[in-house]
């Protein structure tokens, strides 16, 4: 059965719960995800910007950095489809409120 065709007959199997997200955020974060927060964050500070939306927020490795680097009057917005990762994301925290 192709990947596709699972995903539309059993859609359950693409929640990240329980342990997941706590896994992802110790594991994969830092393995894939973590070497780019910094870099993105730094390429919107000097951009005159007053709301960011982040979309595919996961553990919110990017929108730590976008919470540091950013000026205190710039808005952010994360988003995720499994709110279990947003969970997570909130859950570590960030230098400042995140919508």
């Amino acid at each position: 059965m192709g990947i596709l065709n699972r995903l539309m007959t059993n859609p359950g199997d693409t929640v990240f719960a329980a342990s997941i997200p706590e896994a992802y955020d110790r594991y994969m974060v830092p393995l894939i995800f973590e070497p780019y927060a910094p870099d993105l964050a730094a390429r919107l500070r000097g951009r005159s910007v007053s709301r960011v939306l982040e979309i595919a927020a996961g553990t919110g490795v990017a929108t730590r950095a976008l919470a540091a680097t950013l000026p205190p009057h710039v808005s952010i917005v994360a988003t995720d489809l499994n709110q279990a990762m947003l969970d997570q994301a909130a859950a570590v925290g960030t230098a400042r409120p995140v919508e």
